[in-house]
């Protein structure tokens, strides 16, 4: 679990640093990846959330987390400027991506 965290962390101050215009408001996506993000009716709840939540209230930005299917949100993430991704995992039918 601790490894996972450190990933987390390293991989959204990898994204923060890759952010080209400092915007006032930063796209944060995810997918449906229980138990580390996952919605209970309208709320976004898990370990990575909520230690996304905590890492975006530090920063001087604000931060709106979005949920989508993993390809649409790893498409926004490599195109869109201001936006980041949580949480990565390497699996076989996400090689194609």
């Amino acid at each position: 679990m601790e490894k996972l965290l450190n990933q987390l962390f390293f991989i959204m101050f990898v994204s923060f640093l890759n952010v080209t215009a400092w915007a006032a408001t930063l796209e944060v996506v995810t997918t449906d990846f229980p138990p580390y993000q996952f919605q209970e009716g309208e709320v976004l709840k898990g370990l990575a959330t909520e230690t996304v939540k905590a890492a975006i209230s530090l920063s001087p930005h604000q931060g709106q987390i979005n949920v989508y299917p993993w390809a649409r949100a790893y498409q926004l993430a490599q195109g869109k400027k201001a936006t980041l991704i949580f949480s990565i995992a390497r699996t076989a039918e996400r090689e194609t991506f």
